[in-house]
């Protein structure tokens, strides 16, 4: 469920904002805490500036196995952001498994 990451309110309490041109993704923010949330806030994709499809087919890709040059390349990104993007996801992949197992 989207929610502010202030306050915790849900859509149902924030107003929309704007929409992100590139992903064209609603934004919301609450008139309470001026908080401004949207779909990737909390989440691995926050603060990435990838379109729906990019994301879509960059997990894709990974998942299969391929290269960071040629996701760069097939997406048109900096080879640089597609490293970061990587291990920020298989960090979170391990930790997601360790906890999995502690359980």
């Amino acid at each position: 469920m989207l929610k502010c990451l202030h306050c915790q309110a849900g859509l149902d309490l924030g107003n929309r904002f704007r929409k992100v041109k590139r992903g064209n993704l609603d934004v919301y923010q609450r008139k309470v805490c001026r908080g401004i949330y949207n779909l990737t806030s909390g989440t691995v994709l926050e603060d990435r500036h990838f379109t729906p499809e990019q994301t879509v087919l960059f997990l894709q890709k990974v998942l299969k196995g391929k290269s960071s040059a040629r996701l760069t390349r097939e997406l048109n990104i900096s080879c640089t952001i597609a490293m970061e993007f990587r291990y920020l996801l298989q960090a979170k992949f391990a930790m997601a498994l360790v906890i999995s197992r502690l359980l």
